[in-house]
């Protein structure tokens, strides 16, 4: 399912000795948070120009050859216009194990993200693509940590009052049991605009339904209204429709659909998301080991620590493409990638900002919450992200600094507790692993055509234990993303293999 209006695609063909197009012209790309002066694409009959922003946290894709150029919000519609289907090796090697692509990849050789902070020029079939700055954070003399603490909350109300509601907008605010959408909700509330609701998603039963419970006794003490929302009945046809509308760069998100439904249809104006958050002012992914293999210039150990080997894809993928999409091959990519934040205040919170929360977690707030709403990220500011960027890991390692940042500023709602991350997760019910074997059945099973990224030998057993035991079930459907992901990858890439 595609919602065509929210899908922009632009497309630059040959006919004879000049050129026809398709779709709008110019599109400037939703302002978000970033400054936005001239970001979007344009053509004026012989020439287009895309630009985008520092971060370039907006999905685009685009692939050219001498006879056409296109570029697109959704992956799926470049498809039909690349040179080639041919899939990118390296890149999906690491995706199937981090979850994520780096840089600029996606899983087809012939088809690119759009870089942050570039300009992309295309003529008389020659492509040109140039990067106006460096957008990584670079090491400055920083404030001691207790100013730094102290500063944040009033750098981020500050930065907020850029994209507060016009009058007479509906907002609305997803709320989860961490830090990054309660400092949005408690600003929002101290600049005199709170939501009309706050939204919380419950999870697949794999995950534990904490953001309900936290988020619930925020709202009750901020006394703004709560709304939860239940997760889709069937997962593999969610898992399914996540990956077209993420562009198949994405294991995670599946969870997130039934919100995103639920603002197309509520006609809220505004929506605000806190992107970018975790891994800025949170340290998530930071760990001191980490950190020392990261200064000591250790970075194929620290290539290593960061990569699963994930041993279940050799029984999952049969053996050409477990050579093709190899371990060492995963390896040598993020090796690359980490060298590219040597000198860096904190190096691994940057690897994990411009690639992971860019290339996948961005994906959700801008590949479906936005296809209702206009959405507003405050994290991603440029008054935000120099305060912050800068700041040394040592400030952040032990992952409390935005708690202690906020409980600070906000000293009202301090004693509200977040998510607790030691609470058991639940379990399927039957007929959930049931449905998800008859899905499996139907797209694994009874197609045609036969499945030349998986081994039936790893789906089958799988699939019949599943009905039999509901703790299997639960652990198996978080299991089985990887094959659906890779059943559909194989379709979208037919015929160009």
């Amino acid at each position: 399912m595609t919602d065509s209006s929210h899908v922009k695609t632009f497309v630059v063909s040959r006919d004879g000795a000049s050129f026809r197009t398709r779709g709008p012209e110019r599109m400037r790309f939703p302002e978000g948070g970033a400054r936005t002066d001239e970001r979007g694409w344009s053509w004026d009959g012989t020439r287009v120009v895309v630009r985008n922003d520092r971060f370039g946290f907006y999905p685009l894709f685009y692939c050219s050859s001498p006879d056409g150029f296109a570029i697109s919000n959704h992956l799926a519609d470049l498809l039909p216009l690349a040179s080639s289907r041919e899939l990118d090796d390296p890149a999906l090697a690491v995706f199937l194990r981090l979850g994520f692509f780096l840089g600029s990849h996606t899983p087809f050789r012939h088809i690119r993200a759009l870089p942050p902070a570039c300009t992309l020029t295309w003529e008389a079939g020659r492509l040109a693509l140039k990067v106006e700055e460096e957008p990584m954070a670079r090491s400055e003399a920083p404030p001691p940590r207790d100013q730094a603490l102290r500063e944040m909350g009033e750098v981020f109300q500050t930065s907020l009052k850029r994209m507060l509601p016009d009058s007479g907008e509906r907002v609305a605010l997803p709320l989860s049991g961490g830090r990054d959408s309660r400092h949005i909700l408690l600003a929002l509330r101290d600049a005199g605009h709170p939501p009309e609701a706050c939204l919380t998603m419950r999870h697949f039963p794999s995950r534990r339904n904490e953001d309900a419970r936290v988020a619930a006794l925020v709202c009750e003490r901020l006394d703004v209204p709560h709304v939860v929302l239940p997760q889709a009945d069937r997962r593999f046809m969610a898992e399914r429709r996540k990956n077209v509308l993420t562009h198949y760069c994405s294991d995670e998100h599946a969870w997130i659909l039934p919100l995103m439904d639920h603002l197309a249809d509520s006609g809220f104006d505004r929506v605000y998301d806190g992107l970018g958050g975790d891994v800025l002012a949170a340290g998530l992914f930071l760990t001191r080991r980490r950190l020392e293999l990261f200064n000591a210039g250790d970075l194929g150990p620290l290539a290593e620590a960061l990569l699963p080997r994930h041993e279940r894809l050799g029984k999952m993928i049969p053996s050409e493409f477990i050579r093709r999409w190899s371990y060492e091959r995963a390896l040598d990519e993020v090796t690359r990638e980490l060298e590219r934040f040597r000198g860096a205040p904190n190096p691994l919170g940057q690897f994990y900002f411009w690639n992971r929360t860019r290339r996948e977690t961005a994906l959700m707030t801008w590949s479906l919450l936005a296809r209702g709403s206009r959405v507003f990220a405050p994290f991603l500011t440029d008054e935000i992200f120099d305060f912050i960027a800068p700041l040394p890991a040592e400030y952040l390692v032990d992952r409390t600094f935005h708690t202690e940042a906020m409980a600070l500023r906000y000293r009202e709602a301090a004693d509200i507790p977040y998510e607790n991350k030691n609470v058991p997760v639940g379990m399927a019910s039957l007929r959930s692993n049931a449905d998800f074997v008859v899905d499996a059945t139907r797209h694994f099973v009874l197609k045609p055509r036969r499945l030349r990224f998986l081994r039936e030998s790893f789906l089958l057993p799988r699939m019949v234990r599943m009905v039999a035991s509901r703790r299997y079930g639960t652990l198996a459907q978080d299991e089985m993303r990887f094959p659906i992901y890779l059943e559909q990858l194989q379709e979208a890439a037919r015929g160009g293999q």
